[in-house]
């Protein structure tokens, strides 16, 4: 799943699909645009509250689910504060840390151990094959200064599944803009006022 904070009062949805729920609330409003598969994946479901607004129409249309503006305020709060406990993880016992200070542009594996891993990525990363290694009960906490780009596959090896990362897009602005070729994992997080741009957007993983 791909939980989003734009930080905005509009979200604009052109020609991708998202495998994954999505959840609209607190006065924002939707403008759904174009082809290309644009939608739902398979299985999953939008749901918004009574103030959202949403207009156009994607290529495979979804319903809502209505939900109430207490259950999406509490969402907004959850992950503000989820966001605000990545960026000092690596305080708490246990957790092992990896600094990436480079914007990350070539070929790169980022190799995990059991328990928690702490990840930051201090420029970014830019169009490049990205492997997260690590076994079934190895968690990532990825903290990310600046902006992803891409158009390239990530992957995963070692038995660790999309579930168990965190991406937490710490900066404000455009935060992430994928294009054709991609294919995120994870759960990608952002509540500093940040957008997203996004030709084509596979996701995997809840």
């Amino acid at each position: 799943m791909i939980f989003i904070d734009l930080g905005a009062t509009t979200l604009g949805w052109n020609a991708y699909q998202l495998n994954g729920n999505v959840l609209f609330g607190q006065g924002l409003t939707v403008n759904l645009s174009g082809g290309n598969n644009g939608g739902l994946g398979t299985g999953y479901k939008g749901f918004d509250d009574s103030t959202t607004t949403v207009s156009g129409s994607l290529q495979n249309a979804f319903s809502f689910v209505s939900v109430s503006t207490s259950l999406t305020q509490a969402a907004l709060t959850t992950a503000q504060n989820v966001s605000a406990y990545a960026v000092n993880a690596a305080n708490f016992t246990g957790d092992t840390t990896q600094t990436f200070s480079s914007q990350i542009s070539g070929t790169t594996t980022i190799t995990g151990t059991a328990g928690v891993n702490v990840i930051d990525l201090d420029a970014g990363l830019k169009n490049a094959p990205l492997t997260i290694s690590g076994p079934a009960n190895a968690y990532f906490i990825i903290n990310v200064t600046g902006e992803i780009q891409t158009n390239q596959a990530m992957t995963l090896t070692g038995g660790g599944t999309a579930a168990n990362i965190l991406w937490n897009l710490t900066s404000s602005g455009t935060v992430l803009q994928t294009s054709g070729g991609d294919s995120l994992v994870g759960t990608f997080l952002a509540t500093d006022g940040a957008r997203s741009s996004s030709r084509s957007l596979r996701s995997t993983g809840n």
